[in-house]
């Protein structure tokens, strides 16, 4: 049997393959699907494999086949597959892979397809939670709750913020993760930081504000690329404000967004009003406009508008 386990949470993917061959009792080798130009290369590598033989010690995994630049693997498979193969290999994608995609079609023809959904932010909550719980040491739900803000939805990719954080607790000899823990944090996404940029300028805070605005200029960030973002969010913020669902903006609006990052943009509406939200997006949007029409430097708009507050 084949399998293919990919979508939007390639953490949860990869322990339900382990979990499987856990299970089953089987070994498995990992073939590398960038490198692949041959269908035997995925069977080289498992050196006691007989292709027909169903008590070989060890099975494929495939990771990131779809990163293969060959155009004849699939096709060479199935002829593998049609002359009677017996052992299970294992497909493994860390994003989910579109329904019409050649690989998709394939094991949907053959084998066995499991998709992951989004993680949401109690998943990610828990996650971190247990993570620190199998480390000894315990962490409150408001520094959770920023380091949901600070790390984006890949278990994969925390992981090793997490362990630095939990490094950095035991190293003080605590018991539980400080507030001072997560200052050794390097994945941070920019979008956090319009975001804080977008509240700084809600409150009036012109100092907090124009050091945001620097910090994001420091990072290289594009002028227009900051109006852009903080009009469309802010535009997603006024919908949320309006009680609008999660379905009915996927629905209505024709876009895709992960549960994740819908329940981060509701909680950043609970520290707006209607009016603040409103307000903010008719000032952006008409900067955004007069920089579009030339009118004005991108860099002095964001300027003008803190000098406002």
């Amino acid at each position: 049997m084949i399998y293919l386990f990919h979508g939007n949470d390639s953490y949860t993917s990869w322990a339900n393959i382990i979990d499987k061959l856990k299970r089953t009792h089987q070994s498995y080798e990992v073939v590398y699907g960038d490198d692949i130009k041959d269908v035997n290369e995925i069977f080289k590598p498992v050196e006691n494999l007989t292709l027909f033989n169903a008590d070989s010690e060890k099975i494929p995994v495939v990771k990131r086949f779809s990163l293969t630049k060959s155009k004849t693997l699939l096709k060479n498979l199935e002829s593998i597959l049609k002359k009677g193969y017996k052992r299970d290999i294992y497909f493994w994608e860390d994003e989910s892979l579109g329904k019409h995609s050649q690989l998709f079609l394939f094991i949907q023809k053959y084998g066995v397809i499991f998709t992951t959904k989004a993680p949401s932010a109690l998943s990610m909550a828990k996650f971190i939670t247990e993570f620190f719980g199998n480390n000894n040491l315990k962490i409150n739900q408001e520094i959770t709750e920023k380091l949901l803000l600070k790390l984006p939805p890949d278990k994969f990719a925390i992981t090793n913020e997490l362990e630095k954080i939990a490094l950095s607790a035991r190293s003080r000899s605590e018991t539980s993760v400080k507030l001072e823990d997560l200052d050794v944090v390097a994945f941070t996404d920019n979008q956090d930081d319009i975001w804080d940029l977008a509240d700084a300028i809600s409150k009036k805070d012109k100092n907090k504000s124009l050091i945001i605005l620097n910090k994001l200029f420091r990072k290289g960030q594009d002028y227009q690329f900051i109006l852009a973002v903080l009009v469309n969010q802010l535009e997603l913020l006024l919908i949320i404000k309006m009680g609008i669902s999660e379905d009915d903006v996927v629905r209505k609006l024709k876009i895709k967004i992960k549960s994740y990052f819908f329940d981060k943009n509701v909680f950043f509406a609970s520290h707006f009003s209607l009016i603040q939200l409103k307000t903010l997006f008719n000032k952006l949007a008409g900067l955004d406009f007069n920089v579009k029409q030339g009118r004005i430097d991108a860099k002095l708009a964001l300027n003008l508008l803190i000098a406002t507050l």
